[in-house]
């Protein structure tokens, strides 16, 4: 059940059936943006938000791209060490669930990165027993975490700023439907 809603939301947002491109290179001083999201899931849904412009000026490295890749365990490359200190925009789920990205921005010397927190976005806390890490499955979480990647990116690329906000609205509105909020 919970692949099937997984599947259905990465579907929904997808306005042109993409997957988030990966294997990302930096973009300081190409005037490129890059991304680096700590799972498939959130590269989709910044992959999303850039359109188009994924691949050509938005640059999306997922480093966990193995749904059967346990992401408490996982060790980190070289290569995901790289793209992180070279990353404009960094989108992680937070809530303990992908602490090697926490990590490893710490230990690099990116202090110019933009950070986004899906748990911290969520509102939800731990110790009042409403937030499981797996946020993704909160599609007003997903929707606050798209609305925010368009922000960022508007920022990084302002030239593009409506495409980046017409885009999330897209993902948002669609999320809308599967929630049955919509028709």
């Amino acid at each position: 059940m919970a692949a099937a809603v997984l599947i259905a939301m990465t579907a929904a947002c997808s306005a042109h059936g993409a997957a988030p491109a990966a294997g990302g290179s930096s973009s300081s001083g190409s005037g490129k943006v890059s991304v680096v999201a700590s799972t498939d899931v959130w590269g989709n849904v910044v992959s999303q938000v850039a359109g188009e412009r994924a691949g050509r000026n938005v640059t999306i490295t997922s480093i966990i791209t193995n749904p059967d890749t346990d992401p408490h365990s996982y060790e980190a490359s070289s290569r995901n060490q790289l793209a992180l200190s070279q990353a404009n925009l960094v989108v992680k789920n937070g809530g303990g669930y992908d602490d090697v990205v926490h990590t490893m921005l710490a230990s690099s010397d990116n202090t110019s990165a933009v950070v986004l927190n899906a748990v911290k976005l969520s509102g939800k806390r731990a110790h009042d027993g409403e937030l499981n890490e797996h946020v993704w499955y909160d599609f007003p979480t997903v929707q606050k975490v798209a609305d925010q990647v368009a922000a960022a990116l508007s920022r990084a690329d302002p030239g593009h700023r409506t495409t980046y906000q017409q885009n999330a609205k897209a993902c948002v509105s669609k999320l809308r439907v599967l929630e049955g909020v919509e028709s």
